[in-house]
């Protein structure tokens, strides 16, 4: 198998899934794991035509039974069309031949919406890799030799396997996607797979290299899934249950290295997770915790980690106003953010980062100031640590409460962030903010919504620089809109590109989370 990444190496080898991956085939009878990544310079690559190779054995990718693609994030579907012109296969799963490798498309994307980049592929796993690639493994390697349809039929019987050509969209005149009709013998919905219990499974840096983002830090999965239930989150919906990790087992992988990451959506609400930082202090290792809600910490927990080496603290209160917060169904009170950031300046923090948005649904004019009156409240609480604020724009995504909403209008969120910006630098400490503008986060929305009209638009951005230009040029080549994509609120009933999948959350049970979130915070006022 060749499992690529649609990135460069410094960034893949940072993501523990796609080292998970590699190892659990190098670790199955008959199969080898080849690693495949995005060249710095793509472009110029094909246009000098040298032929890609593995990054471990220097071998053709097309010689592989399987290439694996591991996608986290929707800007990267179109690094996926350019690695696989520099296979030197058709882009177009329909158009490859019986012979060529098959392709398959995992990591956090294929429980999201894949349908921009459906028509490339050929299978997709749904779900952790642990529960679905032994059987992916074993159905390839069982049918090959066979043609390619009767290849795919076997492994869409699998669990947590989506083949995209067994479902086709249907629009209507007004392009509307009206249903999704399926083959004969194909599932309504695909169920994402999951790994029950963690034990057994040791999800940690298998390669550790200064040519990584990471490059002496040992990262360990704390956790996975997250209980706290934000509307706007994948995590709580997409990527449930909430599992944790036994205690002794984080600790024995921890203390493997002298520096260790630990990582999880909801890695400070492990139950032990005090214990952890301490334990792994006392040993004399450098901890970090990946953590935006970090006011589980107490402060004897907050002290450990800044003995343990980390200087910045991430706190994500999401909104200024408690109103919104509490309608989006972040639980944190202003007081709990206040606390923390008091305690972890106490006890050696150097900076505390705040994460805000702008755009939310029920969001007032006046957010943009209470935004900047929280982070002024935060600057006094935390005396002698530098504060820092970052400003996103939010972007609706599939299988939440918040999927039938809309973006925010490009207009309107660079006011709230121009004010957002000015304000900062005359608050007391004067906190650095970091503001981005909507132009990515819009072409975010667009592949996050998009169904398979957009296959074509990232065939012509690959050929391209792939800014946010190229991508409304190529909209409008093909006759589509930016607007319908992304500032349109969908209808209750509405046909969803991503209905193939199931991931557990009924649509009836975000509908009504959405509609008791409109009662707390009079959405589409």
């Amino acid at each position: 198998m060749v499992l690529a990444y649609p990135n460069t190496y410094r960034v893949a080898m940072s993501n523990l899934g796609f080292q998970a991956i590699r190892q659990l085939t190098d670790d199955t009878p008959g199969w080898t794991c080849d690693r495949l990544f995005l060249p710095d310079d793509a472009q110029g690559g094909r246009a000098a035509g040298q032929p890609l190779r593995t990054f471990d054995n220097a071998a053709a990718p097309t010689d592989a039974d399987l290439v694996a693609f591991s996608v986290s994030y929707e800007l990267d579907f179109v690094n996926v069309v350019r690695l696989l012109r520099l296979l030197g296969v058709a882009e177009l799963a329909a158009e490859r031949p019986d012979d060529d490798p098959l392709v398959a498309l995992g990591g956090v994307m294929a429980s999201l919406n894949i349908e921009p980049i459906a028509n490339f592929v050929d299978l997709v796993v749904v779900g952790e890799g642990e529960a679905a690639l032994p059987g992916v493994l074993a159905a390839v390697a069982a049918t090959r030799g066979q043609r390619k349809s009767d290849r795919l039929a076997a492994l869409s019987a699998l669990d947590g396997v989506y083949v995209p050509s067994l479902y086709q969209p249907v629009h209507d005149a007004d392009g509307r996607l009206r249903e999704i009709r399926k083959a004969p013998g194909a599932l309504e919905r695909v169920r994402r797979v999951i790994v029950p219990d963690l034990r057994g499974i040791d999800t940690a840096s298998t390669v550790l290299t200064p040519n990584t983002e990471f490059a002496d830090m040992r990262l360990v999965e704390v956790s996975r899934g997250c209980a706290r239930g934000c509307l706007f989150c994948i995590v709580p919906t997409c990527l449930r249950p909430t599992r944790f990790r036994d205690p002794e087992h984080v600790l024995a992988l921890g203390r493997a290295w002298h520096r260790v990451g630990l990582l999880g959506a909801a890695a400070s609400d492990h139950p032990d997770i005090e214990r952890i930082i301490c334990d792994l202090a006392d040993d004399g290792r450098e901890v970090s915790l990946s953590a935006s809600r970090s006011e589980p910490l107490t402060a004897r927990g907050l002290s450990a980690l800044a003995r343990a080496g980390q200087r910045t603290l991430t706190l994500a209160p999401e909104t200024g106003s408690q109103r919104l917060r509490d309608a989006i169904g972040k639980r944190m009170h202003s007081d709990d953010v206040l606390g923390t950031a008091r305690m972890a300046a106490e006890a050696g923090f150097r900076t505390i980062k705040l994460y805000f948005m702008v755009g939310l649904p029920g969001e007032d004019d006046g957010e943009p100031e209470a935004i900047l009156a929280l982070t002024e409240e935060v600057c006094r609480a935390a005396r002698g640590a530098r504060v820092a604020l970052s400003v996103n724009p939010f972007v609706p995504k599939p299988g939440t409460p918040l999927q039938w909403e809309p973006m925010a209008d490009v207009a309107d969120l660079r006011e709230s962030i121009a004010r957002i910006s000015r304000g900062a630098g005359r608050l007391p400490g004067h906190p650095r903010a970091s503001c981005e503008g909507p132009r990515w986060p819009v072409i975010e929305a667009l592949l996050s919504r998009g169904d398979r009209r957009l296959g074509q638009v990232l065939c012509r951005v690959a050929s391209s620089a792939g800014s946010p230009s190229d991508y409304k040029r190529a909209l409008t080549d093909e006759a589509l809109s930016v607007g319908e994509y992304v500032h349109r609120r969908r209808d209750p009933d509405e046909c969803f590109p991503w209905d193939t999948l199931d991931t557990g959350a009924s649509r009836d049970h975000l509908w009504r989370r959405r509609l008791r979130m409109e009662g707390e915070a009079s959405i589409g006022r």
